[in-house]
């Protein structure tokens, strides 16, 4: 969840907040996962918090010092799926379309057809494609 507050079209703060599953086995969706399933055992949860700490911290001194252009290119480059086709709904359609980009506020820019739109937090929804 990222949740920004802009000033005359600039980033005024950003609340950011992440969620781990992680010594959790049994989940109601079948791409969900967590630590647990994915190393076979039990992650001690104080341990992974401070790790989790003291990696957040690093990041942010490294991205406090890195032009504007690496850190977003940075981020493109590890958005989930991003320049594949895939299924998405937006209001009731569902649609084949493609990430191409993420503007400075946070929309989402997307091709559709030979269209490229931009949609706000919620207007657009992945699909698993099994699940369209």
């Amino acid at each position: 969840m990222i949740e920004n507050t802009l000033r005359l079209d600039r980033l005024q703060y950003a609340v950011i907040g992440i969620g781990i599953n992680v010594n959790q086995e049994i989940f109601a969706h079948p791409q969900a996962t967590s630590l647990r399933k994915i190393r076979g055992e039990n992650t001690p949860l104080k341990k992974l918090l401070w790790e989790i700490l003291w990696n957040l911290e690093q990041e942010y001194f490294r991205l406090q010092n890195s032009p504007l252009e690496v850190i977003k290119n940075e981020y493109l480059a590890s958005l989930f799926r991003r320049n594949g086709w895939h299924l998405y709904r937006i209001q009731e359609a569902v649609v084949e379309a493609r990430i191409v980009d993420v503007g400075i506020g946070g929309h989402l820019w997307v091709q559709i057809g030979q269209e490229i739109q931009a949609f706000d937090f919620k207007e657009i929804v992945f699909l698993f494609e099994d699940k369209a």
